[in-house]
């Protein structure tokens, strides 16, 4: 059973011994229109009690009605959640040194990338038409763990679209997006490649995305980004862009950074991280807000991590 999926319980029917008809105490039949009369005592009493509802930890208030004994037992839903990342960086700046730790520690991935820069991460894995990553994926659903490199020969814009279709339909890895605006816009995104950020999730799909400037990654991609992985920014309409997802002290923050010095942030829980060669494991991240909370309030300090 693996992390994701939901313990699976067994239904046992519990046999009860009923007395014979000879033995039961005839009940006369209600007239029509009123309520059925309460079944005997002992029959009652012969029945296995049904077993408590479970109680919410945390969630919405119940609606009205909710615990009365006709209302539907409340059931459990699997709670689907993916994580996206984005690394921005300078040419030089160490972007695709940190992508490669992070993947090191990743079990399933695909890269697209147009540089090709990660293919001795994967065993020989490097594919250059779309039929052979097609191939690979389908291979690739019998392995708890494998690695993929696909590199675009033509139109990155078009190629994505294929990437993106067999990705979606193969589901449960981690798409890495290399240098995304050679094949996006600022205000554009190719469709199945969009369907892919924005609904990736019901495929258990993470994504980690590189770019070298915020201002030319597109804002569907931008606003649905978990966690940034920020290395030095100065043009203006970058910085700008920054402070539009992640607030004015992380794009002042990031302006100050040096040569190969970054910073974490978790848009979600608007907080830094601390560095982790496993980010793209969601368990194993901590924000800064989460260690103000357990130091009693005190704001944690915004690290700078130099490689």
């Amino acid at each position: 059973m693996t992390e994701n999926q939901p313990p699976r319980h067994r239904m046992i029917r519990i046999p009860v011994r009923r007395p014979r008809p000879s033995q039961r105490t005839m009940q006369p039949a209600p007239p029509r229109g009123t309520a059925a009369a309460a079944a005997p005592a002992q029959d009652a009493a012969a029945q296995p009690s049904a077993p408590a509802a479970p109680v919410a930890t945390q969630g919405p208030a119940a609606a009205p009605g909710a615990g009365s004994a006709d209302a539907p037992a409340p059931r459990r839903r699997r709670e689907v959640q993916n994580r996206i990342i984005g690394i921005i960086g300078r040419k030089g700046s160490g972007k695709s040194t940190k992508l490669r730790e992070l993947l090191r520690y990743c079990p399933r991935w695909v890269a697209f990338d147009p540089m090709r820069d990660h293919g001795d991460l994967a065993a020989g894995n490097v594919f250059e038409s779309i039929g052979a990553l097609a191939r690979f994926l389908a291979w690739s659903r019998n392995q708890p763990a494998f690695a993929g490199v696909y590199v675009p020969q033509d139109d990155p814009a078009e190629e994505i679209e294929e990437a993106s279709r067999l990705v979606y339909a193969r589901g449960d890895l981690c798409l890495v997006c290399e240098e995304v605006p050679l094949y996006t816009q600022a205000g554009y995104v190719p469709p199945l490649f969009g369907r892919l950020i924005r609904t990736g999730r019901h495929r258990h799909l993470d994504i980690a995305w590189t770019a070298q400037r915020a201002a030319e990654v597109p804002k569907t991609l931008t606003s649905l980004t978990d966690v940034w992985v920020l290395f030095s920014q100065t043009e203006p309409k970058d910085l700008a862009a920054l402070a539009e997802r992640c607030g004015r002290d992380v794009a002042d923050k990031v302006a100050a950074l040096g040569p190969h010095e970054f910073v974490i942030w978790d848009a979600q829980a608007r907080g830094y991280l601390q560095d982790s060669p496993r980010l793209l494991q969601r368990d194993t991240a901590r924000t800064a807000a989460e260690s103000a909370a357990s130091s009693g309030g005190a704001p944690a300090p915004k690290r700078i991590i130099r490689i």
